[in-house]
């Protein structure tokens, strides 16, 4: 139970962060203390098979059982990630092209991973959603060694103590994984959607996730009702 608890994580960021048109995250706040969240990336083939056979080959040399999805999550992964972080009415959608999409509503949000590591907070009037290294830090420490290989793929700064601007972090990854590809993932957009109960306050923005991944502080965004 504790490797899809924790694998929730993996999907999150590997679902936010890898290459995609518009990757997109959304949160609604629900009556008491509910949650529903969604997540949508859209994969290109190239980044698919590269990081495919990246993880292939890092699983190969620790040990690790070997993937053998077409795609780098399956459907039924992709619900028992959302499942097992206590989520409730599950769906999940994987496409041969890439387009990789899951929903779930949770109950109990403040009891939730999320909250204890300080990504969603929510309160009568307000939701928020926030990142930054304490946030990847905490998600990290949640994770065993097979889910750790995921995030491991992202070479985060913050996760080995180290700080970088964009350009650095783009030319590390463009060591492993070649420019065309590393300029992809650090140019692409996160969209982030929160809203209200009654969907009537919505909040809508973009980072960039070079800028995400290289953050130095915690960065949130709210929406109020």
């Amino acid at each position: 139970m504790k490797f899809f608890k924790t694998k929730i994580f993996a999907l999150i960021g590997f679902s936010l962060f890898l290459v995609s048109c518009s990757p997109s995250i959304s949160v609604k706040a629900e009556n008491s203390d509910a949650a529903t969240i969604g997540f949508s990336a859209n994969f290109s083939l190239s980044a698919n098979s590269a990081f495919k056979e990246f993880l292939d080959l890092a699983q190969e040399n620790s040990g690790l059982a070997e993937n053998t999805n077409s795609t780098l999550f399956s459907k039924q992964e992709l619900e028992n990630f959302l499942i097992s972080a206590g989520a409730k009415n599950v769906s999940a959608n994987v496409e041969k092209d890439g387009k990789t999409s899951a929903s779930g509503k949770i109950e109990n949000l403040s009891k939730s991973i999320l909250a204890s590591s300080k990504i969603l907070s929510k309160t009568q009037s307000s939701l928020t959603f926030s990142l930054g290294p304490e946030q990847f830090k905490s998600i990290y420490e949640k994770l065993d060694e097979e889910t750790q290989g995921y995030f491991d793929l992202l070479m985060i700064p913050c996760l080995n103590d180290e700080k970088m601007n964009v350009e650095e972090y783009e030319n590390l990854l463009s060591f492993v994984y070649g420019p065309d590809l590393a300029k992809q993932i650090v140019s692409q957009n996160l969209q982030i959607e929160l809203k209200s109960p009654d969907s009537r306050k919505i909040l809508s923005q973009k980072i960039k996730l070079g800028e995400l991944l290289t953050l130095n502080e915690q960065k949130s965004w709210s929406v109020s009702w």
